[in-house]
């Protein structure tokens, strides 16, 4: 059958539909002839034909029923992977239709691989029940096996699933659990980062300050080892809201002076306030430009416009 030949040329070749079909018919266009759903025209199989580096005649010849290797199978998943870690969610589609669970003789942990990349796809698409749905299988494969790479990827996916519900004290369940198996290992560091970042997200929603605090000296620490930069405004961001309700304002003074985003601008300000400097921190205000776009921040913003008002 010419569409099966079409799809294992394809596959050899490590093409995606996407890539195959690119300015010659569309991707469903090409998914349905490779299930032989739709024949096409001569002019259709020449440039596929060309495409792919072989001859018309090489489409006619019979499938050889190419069965994908363990190998293979890790190279296609890698790819795929990659391709959700780069949030091209747009190719997903042909490593679902691919149906690789389906194949027999399957490796478990492949299989959650791919579990794992559907979920994300689903999840990251707007379909979240069949996301979840996805990530449960994942994690019925996952928590049977010693701690991998996959089952920390499928921690940090169901955290965020939480998060994004408020459902907080779930989230801090998952990764609390995570952290200590981790932590019983000398690898990982890199997710380790992760983790404490998630975690800090986490207590920051609690407005659990102190632990947010002790929490990001963890994750910088580990960062600076790694000579890595993780969300450093974000951070910075929960780092200064922690001191402020600590009443830590010299910390805070000296984190936020020099940089420009409205919460450090607005964080210093009161800084200044706090330390009688109100000539300073008039000039620092009027450079404020109006947001409410830092929720933690309101209240501090609603504090500084009553307090200079009031000496106006």
């Amino acid at each position: 059958m010419i569409g099966r030949r079409i799809k294992e040329l394809r596959n050899s070749q490590k093409l995606t539909q996407k890539e195959l079909s690119d300015g010659i018919v569309s991707r469903t266009y090409l998914s349905l002839i490779e299930k032989g759903s739709v024949q096409p025209s001569n002019n259709v199989l020449v440039k596929l034909s060309k495409r792919l580096g072989v001859s018309v005649n090489d489409l006619m010849v019979e499938s050889q029923n190419y069965q994908y290797s363990d190998i293979d199978m890790s190279r296609e998943i890698i790819f795929y992977e990659n391709k959700v870690k780069n949030k091209e969610y747009d190719v997903i589609s042909d490593f679902i239709e691919e149906r690789f669970e389906e194949k027999e003789d399957i490796q478990k942990i492949d299989l959650a691989r791919i579990y794992l990349i559907y979920s994300e796809y689903y999840i990251n698409t707007s379909h979240y029940k069949t996301g979840k749905d996805y990530l449960t299988r994942a994690e019925n494969i996952l928590l049977k096996m010693p701690i991998n790479d996959y089952y920390i990827r499928y921690t940090i996916l169901l955290s965020n699933i939480y998060l994004k519900d408020d459902d907080v004290d779930s989230a801090l369940d998952v990764l609390e659990r995570s952290k200590t198996e981790i932590s019983y290992t000398n690898q990982f560091q890199l997710e380790m980062i992760q983790i404490l970042y998630l975690m800090t997200k986490a207590y920051f929603k609690k407005a659990q300050y102190y632990t947010v605090t002790r929490l990001i000296n963890e994750l910088e620490k580990l960062s600076r080892q790694l000579q890595l930069d993780y969300k450093v405004n974000k951070v910075r961001y929960m780092k200064s809201i922690s001191l402020y309700h600590e009443k830590k304002f010299d910390t805070l003074e000296l984190l936020t002076e020099n940089h420009n985003e409205i919460y450090d601008k607005v964080l210093y300000t009161y800084c200044l306030i706090v330390k009688g400097d109100v000539k300073s921190a008039r000039q620092v205000y009027e450079t404020i430009e109006p947001t409410r776009r830092y929720e933690a921040l309101n209240e501090i913003i609603d504090d500084l416009n009553e307090r200079f008002s009031s000496i106006m």
